[in-house]
C-alpha cells in the first residue's frame, strides 16, 4: 500500500515577515558598498521566497510494506515504523477555518513505547457534497488515507499475531 500526501504548515506563512525584513537589512547594507546589490537581494528574496513555498507545502508519502511502513518527507526525511514496535495507533481530525478557508487536518499518531511519531495531512474534502448529503463527512473519514493505513497495519498486527487484537 503506497500513498502520497501533502501537508500545509503555516510556519511558512510566520517565516515571511523576517524574510523580508533580512532581506531590506542586507540590501540597505550592500547598496552601501555596491550598486548591483539590488540584483544580489532580488534573487535572495525570490530563492527565500521558493524555499517559503516548498517550506509549506511539504510532499510527503507513506509505504506500508509486509512488516513495516516507511513515511518519506520531502525526499529527505525517512521515518520506519515497524509493526512489531507499535503498540498503538490514534488518528484525529481537526477542523481550521483560516481567512483562505476551512480545511480539515488529519494526524496519525504512533506510539511505539519509547517514543511517539506523529503525522499529519490535509484532507481533500468537497464542501458542495458534504452541503447536499450530511454522511458525506463520515464517509471521508473512513476512506481517508491515514485510516485506510490504520485499517491495514490493524490487520497486519492481528494475522501477525494469531488474531490477537493490538494492544
Amino acid at each position: 500500500m503506497k500513498e502520497e500526501f501533502t501537508y500545509s504548515s503555516d510556519t511558512g506563512l510566520l517565516l515571511i515577515f523576517p524574510t523580508f525584513l533580512v532581506v531590506i537589512i542586507l540590501t540597505v547594507a550592500l547598496n552601501k558598498f555596491w550598486y548591483g546589490a539590488t540584483v544580489v537581494s532580488g534573487i535572495l528574496l525570490l530563492l527565500c521566497l521558493l524555499l517559503l513555498l516548498i517550506s509549506s507545502f511539504v510532499p510527503c508519502s507513506f509505504e506500508a510494506q509486509e512488516t513495516e511502513v516507511r513515511f518519506i518527507k520531502a525526499f529527505i526525511k525517512t521515518d520506519v515504523i515497524k509493526y512489531s514496535d507499535i503498540r498503538s495507533m490514534e488518528i484525529t481530525r481537526e477542523h481550521n477555518d483560516t481567512r483562505y478557508g476551512t480545511k480539515w487536518v488529519e494526524t496519525i499518531c504512533f506510539d511505539l513505547g519509547s517514543n511517539k511519531l506523529t503525522f499529519s495531512a490535509a484532507m481533500d474534502i468537497d464542501y458542495d457534497a458534504l452541503a447536499k448529503k450530511t454522511t458525506y463527512l463520515t464517509k471521508e473519514f473512513e476512506n481517508s488515507k491515514f485510516s485506510q493505513l490504520k485499517r491495514y497495519i490493524d490487520n497486519k498486527i492481528n494475522t501477525d499475531q494469531g488474531g490477537k487484537p493490538n494492544v
